[in-house]
């Protein structure tokens, strides 16, 4: 019996290696208000994700999850990542972006 390509890629898939804990790749303040964006690598139900997710500090100081953000398979990452640099060229290019401001 032969294994089709669908399952050959199904089976591929499965074995990817998996991420014990959440591993936060970057965090950045979003606003004035302390409001936190964390990018996080993940597996959520046996698929690697990225999580681009906002957060903000309860009263106790812990940084909590809102429901704003995105979260995708991490095969998207790099389409996600030419995506950012054409945003970061574009506002250059609109004047609405220093170039001092893109490097930091």
């Amino acid at each position: 019996m032969e294994i089709s390509e669908t399952e050959r890629a199904g089976k591929a898939r499965r074995s990817q290696p998996t991420i014990e804990e959440p591993i936060t790749v970057g965090k950045f303040f979003k606003n004035r208000a302390h409001d936190i964006v964390a990018v996080t690598l993940s597996t959520f139900n046996g698929r690697n994700v990225v999580d681009v997710r906002q957060f903000f500090t309860n009263k106790q100081g812990i940084d909590c999850p809102t429901a704003k953000g995105v979260a995708m398979d991490v095969r998207k990452l790099p389409e996600l990542a030419r995506a950012i640099r054409r945003a970061v060229v574009k506002a250059q290019e609109l004047g609405i972006l220093d170039e001092d401001e893109a490097s930091s």
